[in-house]
């Protein structure tokens, strides 16, 4: 029923903005259901900026990720662009273990704090290893 989440959405956002981060599953649910197109993702997003600027002075940790594959992905996440029910991009492809290795390369060049391989959901385990062995 999209009045109740709607007001259960409206209530989580309203203990975050209030400093109470006491929330239920439901509620925490809730906020991750929130479709990206509706002004209660901005509002969610622009609280969740002045909590975290305001709680570690104005820092950043930086993360960066090299993407293995991109296709359809039968998870279907709702913030994902990949989801099979709404995918997003141009194009499907696959990255070699040589790609991804040039593109390590090339990273470790620049400064990050943490790095991500990242895959879609239904990408084979087994190939995922051998590329992290490679990589």
């Amino acid at each position: 029923n999209k009045v109740n989440f709607k007001i259960i959405n409206m209530k989580a956002l309203d203990k975050i903005k209030n400093n109470d981060f006491d929330l239920s599953e439901n509620e925490i649910i809730d906020l991750l259901r929130i479709d990206v197109r509706n002004k209660d993702f901005y509002e969610l997003i622009a609280v969740s900026n002045h909590l975290s600027r305001k709680k570690f002075g104005n820092r950043g940790y930086v993360f960066t990720q090299i993407g293995i594959n991109a296709k359809p992905c039968s998870v279907n996440c709702l913030f994902c662009s990949m989801g099979a029910n709404h995918y997003s991009l141009d194009s499907r492809w696959e990255k070699t273990s040589d790609e991804i290795c040039d593109q390590l390369s090339w990273l470790q060049n620049s400064y990050f704090d943490d790095f991500f391989l990242m895959t879609t959901a239904d990408y084979p385990q087994d190939k995922f290893i051998s590329i992290g062995k490679a990589a």
